[in-house]
């Protein structure tokens, strides 16, 4: 077991810049801990009394809570508390420990008591004790995750039938869902039939155990014991416990993401004729893991099986749920083709309006049941899906009533977090329209809506109000420009460290008194921006250093023209329909096909992918950072890194490339620090 199963980070609440990390362990780990420090405040403002301006100088009470963080599979046990800073004012924080996504909250209650010491020593010094703590919560996490190997001794006493007598006492104990006082029972049980060699007995009890650990999220656990029950069943010749041990040995494997186990439990199943197994659940879990497996068409195979017993089935909520879920997951498959064929560089427009099609049906087929059985937080999701798709087919009117849409349900049920990031596609798509005055219109609104927002950064109202600046120079108000963009300059003016997104603003201000021609105030904010551009250089080495040669660099991919991965470094990335690297490859071509320029860079929520090429080289570097990283600098590090892969690999890729990428997997030891 892989102890990055569990990481940690405490991280600040900055009213200027947002989230702010102070540490985290174990080193080795690359969440993206700042994005989600945000979504915990961001999640903490639904319950938060905060509905009036300056609440976030008030003191939090300490506060504990858990929150599944479901981009990265994780499940945060999360305590929130605030502190006097130097400047006298509270200031919030959390310390976050992030375990496995199957795990209970009822589990994670047992690891409460260290996490909230960790903050009440934080409180007390702002010094970080995480890599004391831990130890001893990862000590406490393998012990939980070890509970197949409890050392349960039976002395010599114990009879065959005395492991008869527990067998039938835990049979008991199981159907009233007592699980652990069964779980005891049967071990010992077990362990006796295993002496004996009464196989039938072993069959029996192997199954009652991994059932019983199953209900208790014992994944891994449960997993040993299905194994050993399949060929237990083989040899007896037990067709519903081998269609079991099978079924849910994939089900385990696929809970602790184990893929390429789960695929080969699910293929040894599916080639036999099923009769015990639930046939909606197999196909709907294969399709899904062939999916992840990256094994697209067969999944799409797989879960139009699903998709035609579901229509046999009854109309209850529960199986409604199923069916919507269901077509989500064949929507998901199908945009996954479709940029599989534009990535393959066989460009097949058929092809791949035929899936994108199909993609868009099935998700507002599931948007009509998440309607019927009141599941707005799937149908916010589900409109921004069918939102990005259309800004990708450049549609962007169609993308935005979308959008409209998920934005009115996040409103509906206060979802903060969504309602600011499909806010920000919205606003996005309207720039590209050239809609300037409905922009001023919106974010105007939404800027009255912030005050009732504890945790807002400096940052993002600084943003907000340089756009409207913009739009209003573009529509040729420049004296209401001016106002809303020296609003966000001064509010950049007032962080520690110079933000890079002063310099557009700059520019903007500057273009303005030009059109005036008011030389005095020209040179006035012209030296401010080559003060600002210097000391955000300054910046800039500095952070290298700190961070090593990737900078503010994330994730990096580096891709042949063909769609060919060669090299990737992907520590944070799990599969999202929303956000994964091989679409935004995907996208890359599909701009270079239509317009024969090439993509420099994409936003999406939190993040920016930026993209470089060199003329007369065969491929690409990608690379993802925080939305609020300064391009400047991440471009001068995808210059660097595409620099050092030409001078190490040149040999390969200067003539026909063979193939082979096996070879660009030590790159990664040139770029970890």
């Amino acid at each position: 077991m892989s102890n990055n199963e569990i990481s940690c980070f405490i991280a600040l609440w900055d009213k200027n810049v947002g989230a702010r990390l102070v540490d985290f362990f174990p080193k080795s780990i690359k969440y993206d801990f700042e994005l989600i420090t945000m979504q915990i405040f961001i999640a903490f403002q639904n319950f938060y009394d905060s509905g009036k301006e300056g609440a976030e100088n008030e003191k939090i009470t300490a506060t504990s809570f858990k929150l599944p963080i479901r981009n990265i599979n994780r499940k945060g046990s999360i305590f929130l508390d605030s502190f006097k800073n130097e400047d006298n004012e509270y200031q919030p924080f959390v310390v976050v420990f992030l375990f496995p996504g199957y795990f209970s909250d009822v589990e994670l209650k047992e690891f409460d008591k260290y996490i909230s010491e960790i903050g009440a020593e934080y409180v007390n010094s702002q010094k970080s004790v995480l890599e004391s703590y831990y130890n001893k919560i990862l000590e406490l996490f393998l012990l939980k995750e070890k509970v197949q190997d409890a050392d349960i001794k039976i002395d010599e006493n114990y009879s065959f039938n005395d492991g008869l007598l527990d067998f039938k006492k835990g049979m008991e104990l199981f159907s009233k869902k007592r699980f652990d006082q069964a779980y005891i029972l049967l071990r010992k049980a077990h362990n006796r039939f295993k002496t004996e060699n009464r196989v039938k007995l072993i069959l029996e009890t192997a199954f009652f155990l991994g059932s019983i650990l199953s209900q208790l999220n014992k994944v891994k656990a449960a997993l040993d014991y299905y194994e050993q029950l399949e060929p237990l069943s083989e040899q007896l010749q037990h067709q519903k416990y081998h269609e079991t041990s099978l079924f849910m040995a994939g089900f385990c494997a696929f809970k602790i993401e184990d893929f390429e186990k789960a695929l080969e439990k699910f293929k040894k199943l599916d080639a036999e004729e099923i009769q015990f197994i639930n046939k909606f659940q197999f196909y709907f879990l294969f399709g899904r893991v062939l999916r992840l497996s990256g094994q697209t068409e067969n999944a799409i195979e797989v879960l139009l099986k699903a998709n035609q017993i579901s229509l046999s089935m009854e109309d209850s909520k529960d199986i409604k749920e199923k069916r919507a879920k269901l077509l989500l997951e064949l929507g998901h498959t199908n945009y996954n083709m479709a940029t599989q064929i534009v990535k393959s560089g066989k460009f097949d427009q058929k092809k791949l309006e035929s899936y994108l099609l199909n993609a868009i049906n099935q998700y507002e087929d599931s948007i009509e049941i998440w309607k019927e059985i009141d599941d707005f937080s799937a149908l916010i999701s589900t409109y921004q899906l069918l939102g990005n798709i259309f800004n990708v087919l450049n549609n962007p009117s169609q993308a935005i009533e979308y959008y409209r849409n998920a934005l009115k349900y996040a409103e509906e049920i206060n979802d903060i977090a969504s309602r600011f990031r499909i806010f920000n596609f919205i606003v996005q798509t309207l720039v590209n329209l050239n809609m300037h005055e409905v922009i001023v219109k919106e974010i105007d609104e939404m800027l009255s809506k912030m005050i009732s927002f504890a945790f807002m950064d400096l940052f993002t109202i600084s943003s907000f109000h340089k756009q409207i600046g913009e739009s209003l120079f573009k529509l040729g108000k420049d004296k209401d420009a001016l106002s809303e963009l020296l609003i966000s300059l001064n509010i950049y003016n007032k962080f520690e460290t110079p933000a890079a997104e002063a310099l557009p603003t700059l520019q903007l201000i500057i273009d303005i008194y030009k059109n005036s021609n008011e030389e005095k105030y020209i040179s006035y904010y012209e030296e401010q921006y080559n003060d600002i551009k210097d000391k955000i250089q300054e910046t800039e080495i500095d952070k290298k250093k700190a961070f090593g040669i990737l900078g503010e660099v994330r994730e990096l991919w580096l891709i042949l023209e063909d769609g060919t991965t060669l090299f990737s470094y992907t520590p944070e990335t799990t599969f999202d329909p929303h956000l994964f690297g091989s679409f935004l490859c995907a996208l890359q071509s599909f701009s270079k096909e239509l317009t024969s320029e090439n993509l420099r860079q994409v936003t999406m929520g939190e993040d920016q992918f930026t993209f470089y090429f060199e003329e007369e080289k065969p491929y690409f570097v990608m690379g993802r950072s925080n939305i609020r990283a300064s391009i400047n600098s991440v471009k001068d590090t995808l210059q660097t890194l595409y620099g050092m892969f030409w001078d190490q690999y040149k040999q390969f890729l200067s003539g026909q490339f063979d193939g082979f990428i096996g070879r660009f997997s030590n790159f990664r030891n040139m770029i970890e620090f």
